[in-house]
């Protein structure tokens, strides 16, 4: 479920922009992870031993499913891998923030580690993703 009047797409991302992702992919796994153990809304899920492994884990396969759709132009599977997730999360009682707070810090990377330029496509799919994300959980909620 995407932010209304917004659909996920891939196709403004160049292969240069993709590539450039994939030689930053560990500097971005490591800020990610950063991001959610500084993030004080996960602090107390994440101060749990086996919820920090997860955390982890999932910051490393969130960023291989992203930049696999995105070079194949997949993003139906990245949703269909962020509702997985989702429900993954939820079993182990997890926070629903925990996504969307996984995506900003995808986002924040990406503009980091990306020359200024080659991060604006990326980040616009990210937000795209993080807005449907925040709109799913707004609306379990009402």
């Amino acid at each position: 479920m995407n932010h209304p009047g917004e659909t996920l797409t891939f196709s403004a991302i160049a292969q240069a922009d993709i590539e450039t992702f994939e030689k930053q992919k560990e500097k971005i796994v490591t800020a990610v992870t950063d991001h959610l153990f500084r993030c004080t809304a996960l602090s107390d899920a994440l101060s749990d031993p086996e919820h920090a492994r997860i955390a982890r884990e999932c910051v490393k396969i969130f960023t291989e499913n992203f930049l696999t759709t995105v070079k194949y132009q997949l993003p139906e599977a990245l949703l269909d891998y962020v509702a997985w997730l989702r429900g993954f999360l939820a079993s182990r009682s997890f926070p629903p923030s925990f996504i969307p707070h996984l995506i900003a810090g995808m986002r924040n990377a990406v503009h980091a580690f990306l020359e200024e330029g080659r991060s604006d496509d990326i980040c616009a799919a990210l937000r795209t993703l993080r807005l449907g994300e925040l709109q799913r959980i707004s609306e379990v909620r009402a």
